[in-house]
């Protein structure tokens, strides 16, 4: 991704200039707040399709951070709480964390927010710049988590992750909430509507104004993937694919990466490796079931260790359920097993 260097010279900067956002009614993104209005968001467990994953990495392939970065936003935000500023007259930076402070009220005690900061093009595309999740029990205590009264008006501050971003001119900010994120984060324990009261409720961005000293830092460089003493001997592209069932309303999400086996010239040993994971929802139901299944391996000459870790968990109203099993192979002899069943009941979570 282009970009270029920037630099303070103190963290916190005292360069760093708060700019505020009113969330209005009528899906506004505006730079005045309009009278308070209260506007609802009824619960679709799949919001998230495109989030991609928490920590992208390309494990299996540099190419396979094509799978796991996040997509285009526009099927999560038709599914999300969202407010547009006005087509942008000039380009700014943001370096920092961005803040909401969102007057709201759930009907459950136990609720998610999932907030999402866009950039939207003028022809539609929506690219996510950051992101953060709370889970409203913990809106005033990690420690001392405390169940939500449904219904009750709640003033929350939602911190979204750093980042450092070039808006263009032309192009819209976007704020999208949700009460779900899947598969980032589990379901709440059951569909929650969210009632957010516009026009009280703001945005607040750290935008960064230029600084003539960046030109002098070097710039970057063309992308390249660093040399390793490494040869492949056989891969297989990772696979991200969303299953839709139209007539139970449920959603699968497969996910494949580093399905192959590559040479460590130096000491002549393959290494093989592979991971998937399986996701499953309904739009109308929290429970949703994460199943996943890792396999690393060496052979060299006559030694052919394996080992393959698998597990499986499964949110339900009052509990979730966990199950594990780690097998390791001597070639095709399998030498150990051990199986895990768990069930943690659900606290304010």
């Amino acid at each position: 991704m282009p970009g270029y260097w920037a630099a303070e010279d103190a963290w916190p900067s005292t360069r760093i200039e708060e700019r505020t956002y009113f969330l209005n009614g009528g899906s506004a993104l505006g730079a005045t707040s309009t009278a308070a209005e209260p506007v609802r968001l009824n619960p679709i467990q799949t919001v998230g399709i495109d989030g991609g994953k928490w920590c992208p990495s390309g494990a299996g392939g540099v190419e396979d951070l094509d799978t796991e970065l996040p997509f285009d936003q526009r099927v999560d935000d038709a599914r999300s709480m969202t407010f547009d500023s006005a087509p942008l007259d000039e380009a700014f930076e943001m370096l920092g964390a961005p803040t909401l402070t969102i007057e709201l009220a759930v009907d459950k005690p136990v609720a998610f927010l999932a907030a999402r900061l866009n950039e939207v093009r003028p022809t539609g595309e929506s690219s996510r710049v950051t992101y953060g999740v709370l889970n409203l029990c913990h809106r005033e205590s990690d420690a001392a988590p405390t169940a939500l009264v449904p219904g009750e008006r709640y003033t929350v501050k939602l911190a979204l992750d750093h980042a450092a971003h070039r808006f263009k001119a032309g192009n819209r900010l976007r704020i999208a909430l949700s009460t779900a994120y899947w598969p980032l984060i589990l379901p709440a324990p059951e569909p929650v509507q969210l009632t957010v009261f516009a026009g009280a409720s703001t945005l607040s961005l750290p935008v960064r104004p230029p600084r003539a000293a960046d030109e002098k830092l070097k710039p970057f460089g063309a992308p390249f993937v660093p040399p390793l003493p490494v040869r492949p001997v056989s891969s297989k592209p990772g696979i991200h694919r969303v299953e839709w069932d139209a007539v139970t309303r449920k959603q699968v999400i497969r996910h494949e990466v580093g399905d192959g086996t590559v040479l460590l010239t130096a000491v002549n040993t393959e290494i093989l490796g592979k991971s998937a994971a399986r996701c499953e929802i309904a739009e109308d139901d929290t429970s949703g079931s994460i199943e996943t299944q890792y396999t690393i391996g060496w052979q060299r000459d006559q030694w052919r260790p394996r080992v393959v870790a698998a597990s499986k968990i499964t949110a339900l109203k009052t509990d979730f359920l966990l199950w594990g099993e780690m097998t390791a192979y001597d070639g095709d002899e399998k030498v150990f097993t051990r199986t895990w069943e768990r069930k943690i009941p659900r606290r304010f979570v």
